[in-house]
């Protein structure tokens, strides 16, 4: 607990009942009976709003892809490279990380299916074709890793 609030983790949400003072979130663990509750739910955030009785915002899942490169590729970025944003956003970057890899991604991809962590073959090549307008030395290193996860995005701003 911290200044008043407590953060319970591993208690799925299965259904709420909204009192006049109180709150009660039935639970994986059991209820919780409590006079705030923040939603952060992530991909699963609409979702618990709709417990609530209300329809403020759909979540749609965005897949973002990346490529690790090896080690070696490291004396080639000693900076964040990027390319100029569009409205779209700041699109695919080259990154050093702080394990002294260099990362190209993300590969944004708009998605149907909340649970579809998986990378793919088109991922790669989209990511590859970006990289080589960006900095093309580092497309002769060796990738040694490829991620792939989801964030919540919602049909309106913030």
């Amino acid at each position: 607990m911290n200044r008043g609030a407590t953060l319970l983790l591993n208690h799925e949400v299965r259904s709420i009942e909204v009192g006049d003072a109180t709150t009660t979130v039935h639970t994986s663990a059991g209820p919780v009976e409590t006079r705030w509750v923040v939603n952060a739910a992530g991909l699963g955030a609409d979702i618990l709003d709709r417990e609530f009785g209300f329809e403020r915002f759909t979540v749609t899942p965005r897949r973002g892809e990346l490529l690790v490169y090896d080690k070696l590729a490291r004396p080639l970025v000693d900076k964040i490279v990027l390319p100029v944003p569009s409205a779209l956003g700041k699109g695919v970057l080259v990154s050093p990380t702080i394990y002294g890899n260099v990362m190209l991604g993300p590969q944004p991809k708009t998605l149907d299916d909340r649970t579809a962590t998986g990378t793919s073959e088109a991922g790669f090549e989209f990511l590859l074709s970006k990289g080589a307008k960006l900095m093309p030395k580092l497309l002769t290193e060796e990738v040694t890793a490829a991620y792939s996860g989801l964030r919540a995005a919602i049909d309106h701003g913030d």
